[in-house]
């Protein structure tokens, strides 16, 4: 741990490091059906297969084996970081879901909002950074992404997934807090304008796109409605398309793009 975060943090009565100045308890995220998608976290397909994809190109392309895992909710994605060996910091600016990692025995997890609550003179105090279905719950990406380019080291590498297409918002949308969906074009615009080098960006989960669309159009969208997101997490999903996963793994593992998906990924670097 480098000398920012002996000086700026401290551990709480749960292990939880949270900024020595301290003014405000964190607000809680999806309180009512948060322990829903804590459970469809731990046995969803989608969520395997991300961290699956999203590693490989951690792999390929992160000189460090270090990564800041900003938004990192439960934890899932940290957890496996670390199972293959990388160094992994865990930021959750929502207590209750910082604390369920501590439940989860995961360590070095801080509980801070990097636009509030690093000084403004701060840079370059992370070495690497994924970012993995975050941006869309910010509504401002832009400054957002300003202020990671200042924090984050020269030469340091950004990994982004975000949910792709606004014609397939859905009541998973609403109910996740989302402020938009992306496009490859769009993103790579917002990322090169404000400091980052795009180096492989592709769409995935494109066998998701059809039978997202259909649930649409044969069910009547409530902002309350969990079936969506527990119809495209099942075993079922995981039986009916794990070969074409197969499929979309390999091509990005071998850098090819595809061209759509219900997802999308952006590997980037800090232009210098």
């Amino acid at each position: 741990m480098n000398s920012f975060y002996k000086k700026n943090f401290t551990k709480d009565k749960n292990n939880i490091f949270i900024p020595v100045l301290q003014k405000k308890n964190r607000e809680k995220f999806l309180d009512k059906i948060e322990e829903e998608w804590n459970e469809l976290e731990k046995q969803s397909f989608w969520y395997y297969f991300r961290k699956k994809i999203i590693f490989t190109l951690i792999k390929k392309n992160f000189k460090k084996k270090e990564i800041v895992d900003i938004g990192s909710g439960s934890g899932i994605n940290t957890s496996y970081f670390n199972q293959k060996g990388y160094k992994t910091l865990s930021i959750e600016p929502t207590y209750n879901l910082a604390l369920n990692q501590i439940k989860n025995k995961i360590e070095n997890v801080y509980c801070f909002d990097i636009q509030e609550d690093i000084p403004k003179q701060t840079s370059k105090i992370f070495p690497n950074v994924a970012l993995l279905d975050v941006l869309e719950h910010i509504e401002k990406d832009e400054d957002f992404l300003k202020k990671l380019l200042i924090l984050l080291e020269n030469n340091g590498y950004l990994l982004i997934t975000v949910p792709a297409f606004n014609f397939l918002w859905s009541s998973e949308d609403n109910i996740a807090g989302h402020y938009r969906r992306y496009t490859i074009p769009k993103i790579k615009e917002l990322l090169n304008k404000n400091g980052f080098k795009v180096i492989y960006s592709s769409y995935f989960f494109s066998f998701l796109v059809l039978p997202i669309l259909l649930f649409r159009k044969t069910k009547k969208i409530d902002e309350r409605d969990m079936s969506l997101s527990k119809a495209h997490h099942s075993f079922l999903f995981k039986f009916l398309f794990y070969p074409l996963y197969i499929i979309e793994f390999a091509f990005i593992k071998l850098k090819i793009k595809i061209p759509f998906g219900s997802s999308l990924i952006v590997v980037c670097k800090k232009q210098i």
